[in-house]
């Protein structure tokens, strides 16, 4: 799955969080918020999970313990030099991209 971004601070939504844009091959677009970009070897790869507006957000208080679902996204560029990010679906790859992002988020939280 090749989706194209859109990156962007959303004011409406937290000015201290990053998002995202992801077109799917259908056109289809939804916001994403970026939790991590973080380099493994020489590709890019970015962590993100649906944004969740603030009205959303009120309505069902969150566990802090609570699990969110997280995407695993490759960096890549396509034949127009878009920046294009794509699904990670082998399962070493992605292995190995998430104890890379769990070894920076516990690097961030020391």
């Amino acid at each position: 799955m090749n989706e194209e971004m859109d990156s962007r601070n959303m004011d409406e939504m937290d000015e201290d969080v990053e998002y995202i844009d992801l077109i799917d091959e259908e056109g289809n677009s939804e916001t994403y918020e970026v939790l991590a970009s973080f380099p493994m070897g020489e590709v890019q790869y970015v962590a993100v999970t649906e944004a969740v507006k603030e009205a959303e957000d009120e309505e069902s208080e969150t566990d802090e313990d609570e699990e969110i679902p997280v995407m695993l996204l490759r960096m890549e560029t396509d034949e127009e030099g878009n920046d294009i990010f794509v699904a990670v679906d082998d399962d070493e790859e992605a292995e190995q991209a998430f104890n890379a992002l769990e070894e920076l988020l516990g690097d961030e939280e020391e």
